[in-house]
């Protein structure tokens, strides 16, 4: 009775491996037992260096995410992506978040555009036209839902780790359009922000945590959902939360760091929900939505998805009425990437496939050098709010 623990000599040793009876629902099931005497690996996280401890066809291919290499001189368990030759399923991942990143910010440039021909027209004394009617808004929202259809997709194929720090990639979009497409001025401060992007996205794809996690709709809720991870999070979460509403109202005009505080704990919500439910997409893609969209678990996701990423908007736009562009962006990519990076790692245990503290540090500082360049990119881009007004003054 109850959960028997055992160590099985060839199986990949984790607490999640080892559990013999399984839960389903609320209700547990007895033993079932695999080849060798080991339990069979339910659907959940997988560390790809794990495989490689699997010495045999029937253990490697029970185990999700791990495929058997028959060499006929060197026979062994890959993950899926080691098999490739490359990164198949991060390649995709980052391919994905890196033409969102950029879709997204042409979208949102081509809208800027569109508000600067009716501000032209204000000034020669010509009726402004409506948004709804200017092709340069469509074309601009339509660039920016495709973009974000191509992030929430990434984070199906890829580990949260490497998806999310990839916004920073927009912000150097962002400086080589407003640098040659609108012929704004680009200081030497702002190149040495690119070099450091780019070498912290090379840095974080190179050294996060390699993980394979399969999520259905039958075993997320007891893989994830009714964790201690996900008990110990949501507390964090709403601690946080109604502690922030206060201070915003109180501190929030003071300073940049309250409002977008705000928008970025509410937004790690998004990114876990968004791991769900991409998740459930890639999956049906390859399986057949049949298997998990009779659930309510997709959908349940999709609903935390909006509201949570709407709630999270209000807070930084909020952010950005009151400070400039060049204050707003650089903090926010900041306390974003840190609360969602370590919200998913904890709630879908992506950092227990850490394998030394080198990788660790090297992964540290692959984000700080990516905040650190989208400080740098931003440093100058745009004034706040009151010193535009001061020049409009003295201008006028």
């Amino acid at each position: 009775g109850g959960v028997g623990i055992v160590h099985c000599v060839g199986c990949h040793e984790g607490p999640y491996t080892r559990q013999v009876t399984r839960r389903v629902g609320f209700r547990r099931r007895p033993p079932q037992w695999g080849v060798g005497g080991c339990p069979p690996r339910m659907p959940g996280t997988t560390c790809s260096a794990s495989c490689k401890l699997l010495a045999s066809n029937t253990l490697c291919l029970g185990q999700v995410g791990c495929i058997w290499v028959a060499d006929p001189v060197n026979p062994s368990c890959l993950s899926a992506d080691d098999a490739a030759g490359v990164s198949g399923g991060v390649a995709a991942g980052v391919i994905l978040s890196l033409l969102g990143d950029i879709f997204i910010n042409i979208g949102m440039n081509t809208m800027k555009f569109s508000h600067n021909i009716n501000e032209e027209r204000e000034k020669n004394g010509l009726e402004r036209l409506n948004f709804l009617l200017m092709k340069y808004w469509w074309i601009g929202v339509i660039l920016m839902v495709v973009g974000e259809l191509g992030n929430l997709a990434a984070y199906g194929f890829a580990p949260a780790a490497i998806v999310t720090p990839m916004g920073a990639i927009g912000v150097v979009c962002n400086l080589f359009i407003t640098t040659f497409g609108l012929k704004e001025p680009c200081r030497a401060i702002n190149v040495v922000g690119v070099v450091g992007v780019v070498m912290g996205i090379i840095l974080i794809v190179v050294f996060a945590p390699r993980t394979t996690i399969d999520i259905t709709s039958d075993t997320v809720v007891a893989q994830y959902i009714l964790t201690s991870q996900m008990g110990i999070y949501l507390i964090i979460w709403a601690t946080l939360f109604v502690m922030m509403l206060p201070i915003c109202k109180k501190w929030g005009q003071s300073t940049v760091v309250i409002y977008v505080a705000t928008g970025s704990v509410v937004a790690s919500l998004t990114i876990v929900s968004a791991k769900v439910f991409s998740s459930l997409v890639t999956r049906g893609f390859t399986k057949g939505f049949a298997l998990d969209w009779i659930s309510p678990v997709p959908y349940l996701s999709l609903l935390f998805l909006i509201l949570t990423c709407v709630g999270s908007m209000h807070f930084v736009n909020t952010a950005m009425m009151r400070f400039g562009n060049s204050q707003v962006v650089p903090v926010y990519y900041a306390m974003f990437t840190t609360a969602s990076v370590a919200s998913v790692g904890f709630v879908f245990r992506e950092f227990q496939c850490v394998v030394s503290t080198t990788q660790a540090a090297v992964f540290g500082v692959g984000i700080f050098l990516a905040t650190s360049g989208v400080f740098l990119v931003q440093l100058g881009s745009s004034n706040p709010p009151a010193e535009r007004e001061e020049e409009d003054l003295e201008g006028g």
